[in-house]
């Protein structure tokens, strides 16, 4: 099968998993915001975000079979661009991308006006609770659902200036996420304190990984 995705506007597709758990199909874009078939309450499964304006990030969740669309959401409100996805053996998706809405939303729920979501329902993953990104690309985020579309944990990563991930994979043995991306910061916050391998900016710009910690069942 093949089939479009997309409404009246722009709309771009930038990632995709598969997920083992629920056989079911993940995908990640960013969208023009012209009517976007979302999630309807008749459908059972509602959007996490029913309102996006141009460039904000989408999710869809497609059944593998026939292509059929099971449940789809706007993410970031605005100014919110995803560029990867990946998925683990519970079944949770993981998202990540880059944000230039610094506003927070600080609970798992779906956003007021139009605050960027972000939230830590565990108290134990790595939380960055305000982004300080620039005015290129702003900062990049990461966010997880569950495998019955909830939100279950989202943040920040970002120095003062440009950051942007683009890519993540997931060490279910050792439950650890891993991201990559580049950066124009000087003031990343390193985890890892004096224990990481360049703990200085030597360019314009720099890779940056990250290894999260993260209780992903």
């Amino acid at each position: 099968w093949i089939t479009y995705y997309g409404g009246s506007g722009d709309d771009l597709g930038r990632g995709i998993t598969y997920s083992k758990l629920d056989d079911k199909i993940y995908a990640c874009g960013e969208s023009g915001g012209g009517l976007l078939p979302l999630s309807t309450q008749s459908a059972g499964i509602n959007s996490f975000e029913d309102n996006g304006s141009g460039g904000t990030a989408f999710i869809t969740r497609l059944n593998p079979s026939n292509g059929s669309r099971e449940w789809a959401s706007f993410y970031g409100r605005q100014a919110t661009f995803p560029t990867k996805m990946a998925s683990d053996q519970f079944g949770n998706v993981y998202m990540v991308g880059y944000t230039q809405n610094p506003s927070g939303n600080f609970a798992c729920t779906v956003p007021t006006n139009s605050n960027f979501p972000i939230c830590n329902s565990n108290g134990i993953s790595y939380f960055q609770g305000a982004l300080f990104g620039g005015f290129l690309f702003g900062g990049g985020f990461i966010a997880k659902f569950n495998s019955a579309t909830a939100l279950t944990w989202s943040t920040f990563y970002s120095g003062t200036s440009d950051d942007v991930i683009q890519d993540i994979a997931i060490d279910e043995a050792n439950q650890k996420v891993y991201v990559v991306g580049f950066t124009t910061s000087t003031d990343l916050p390193l985890v890892g304190g004096a224990g990481s391998y360049q703990q200085g900016s030597k360019g314009l710009d720099d890779g940056l990984l990250l290894n999260l910690m993260q209780t992903i069942s």
